[in-house]
């Protein structure tokens, strides 16, 4: 199956404006457009990896597909939870505020909807959720669920021009909902959480994937001869004779060889605009009118320029993309994405405690490599067996078991036991509000019975001061009656 080259790096950008928007947002105010970039290359790969299946076999294949997803999203949420959960449980309990919601709806995959029915802020940040990052999944594991069938409805009709129109009209449909929905001035979580209205980016992502499906089986492949250099990868075959099925006619194979050069020459470049274009968004964009009715869906579309343009064949933004430590990043980017906010609250909340007066810098440092090595130990121990092998084989090596795994396993038992213990206790005793909102509420308390009280004792001075102070003898008329003698009639 080909890999892409690049994408690796798409994503590293991409998460780079979003760690940065999350924990340096003065430096990257435009950082979360970065999430519809990984809209879009998410978009793509699933869909396009449904069209290979149904390419190949007719089906979508979903004995083998939602394994392949589960196995992506759940083994390391289901160890970033526990040690979450009992790290904040020992260092900052008002971290632990609505936890059990929160846990609830991460794994069923729907917390963006919770977030958005408890009238949560992701612009907030004052006083921000411990695993308010993981909408985002609960976005994506939404698009997992309804994919196969827009793929499905699309291969129905694929003999036909209206296939990309399901995901175009789809994306066009999510665009104006977010654009008609947005009330300027107020909030805009709702329309930035919703999959309903956030779904450009992967609707796009959807069309490219089809657009590349059909371009590859409608290219026509020139016929190869006894002795004729084979390409990289391909099979050294000997043909007799010209099939019947080759076209007539060599213009038309001439006029496709010249588009196809075409293209490999604009695509770069127009790649290397998106890219350009992107980072000026990430780096000036801001959180108002523009970035809700127009600037997402202009991000999404920057997007699968980026994206067609860096998997061209030959193209040179692969050379680009291909620059390690961003390859690198986006290799791991789910890693990092799962674990850098929540490490970041917890240090930005903790260390000040530790260490008298600690600089941003420093903070941001230590938050770094905590976040390096909790990727590290989750990748190694925990994803990387369970994507070649199987989930229950990171706890329990029971296939052809070696020295090496067995050691992994062991840790990783040690390692999830303990934090389920904690995790256990942190759901069991989180606090319903945070020490700060609990001491707010007593001197509000307190306000007040000072005030009724202050009340009460100014009302009881006037009483005794009335009290105290002689009756006012009743004032004279101003004129007195007048006696019978003085009365005529």
């Amino acid at each position: 199956m080909k890999r892409f080259v690049g994408l690796d790096g798409i994503k590293g950008l991409a998460l780079i404006a979003i760690v940065l928007y999350h924990c340096v947002q003065q430096k990257m105010p435009g950082g979360f457009y970065g999430v519809d970039v990984f809209f879009t290359v998410s978009g793509f790969l699933i869909a396009i990896s449904l069209f290979r299946s149904l390419s190949a076999t007719g089906s979508l294949n979903l004995r083998r597909y939602i394994p392949r997803r589960l196995v992506r999203l759940y083994p390391a949420l289901l160890l970033l939870i526990p040690v979450i959960v009992s790290v904040c449980w020992l260092t900052e309990r008002d971290l632990l505020v609505a936890i059990r919601n929160q846990v609830i709806t991460v794994l069923f995959g729907c917390y963006n909807w919770y977030a958005i029915a408890g009238g949560q802020s992701y612009f907030e940040q004052m006083n921000p959720q411990i695993l308010r990052h993981l909408w985002f999944i609960g976005v994506l594991t939404q698009f997992y669920i309804i994919v196969p069938f827009i793929a499905w409805a699309m291969w129905r009709i694929r003999d036909t021009r209206f296939a990309s129109l399901i995901p175009l009209g789809l994306a066009a449909l999510s665009g104006a909902s977010m654009w008609l929905m947005y009330k300027p001035g107020a909030d805009p979580t709702r329309v930035y959480f919703g999959t309903d209205t956030h779904s450009v980016g992967l609707m796009l992502g959807v069309a490219l994937a089809w657009w590349l499906t059909r371009h590859n089986q409608a290219t026509p492949q020139a016929p190869r001869v006894a002795g004729a250099a084979a390409d990289s990868g391909s099979v050294h075959v000997n043909i007799p004779a010209i099939p019947n099925n080759i076209p007539n006619n060599i213009a038309e194979v001439a006029a496709k060889t010249t588009r196809q050069r075409l293209w490999e020459t604009i695509a770069p470049a127009m790649s290397l605009t998106a890219l350009v274009a992107l980072i000026i968004m990430t780096v000036n964009g801001q959180q108002d009118d523009f970035a809700f009715r127009g600037g997402i869906i202009i991000a999404s579309v920057l997007s699968v320029a980026l994206i067609a343009g860096t998997i061209s064949d030959d193209s040179w933004m692969q050379d680009l993309m291909k620059f390690k430590p961003l390859a690198a990043l986006g290799r791991y980017s789910y890693g990092i994405y799962l674990w850098h906010w929540p490490v970041w609250i917890i240090v930005r909340s903790t260390l000040p405690r530790m260490i008298q007066g600690p600089s941003y810098s420093i903070i941001l440092a230590i938050t770094a490599i905590l976040t390096a090595l909790a990727v590290a130990f989750s990748w190694l121990m925990v994803e990387k067996t369970a994507a070649a092998q199987s989930a229950l084989e990171v706890l329990v090596p029971y296939r052809n078991p070696v020295a090496k795994q067995i050691v992994c396993a062991v840790v990783v038992d040690i390692v999830w036991a303990v934090a389920l213990v904690g995790c256990v206790q942190g759901l069991v005793h989180a606090p319903e509000k945070t020490s700060v909102q609990i001491q707010l509420e007593q001197q509000a308390q307190t306000l007040q019975q000072q005030k009724q009280s202050q009340q009460a004792s100014q009302a009881q001075q006037t009483a005794s001061d009335l009290m105290r102070s002689p009756t006012p003898p009743p004032a004279k008329p101003r004129h007195g009656m007048p006696t019978g003698d003085q009365i005529t009639a």
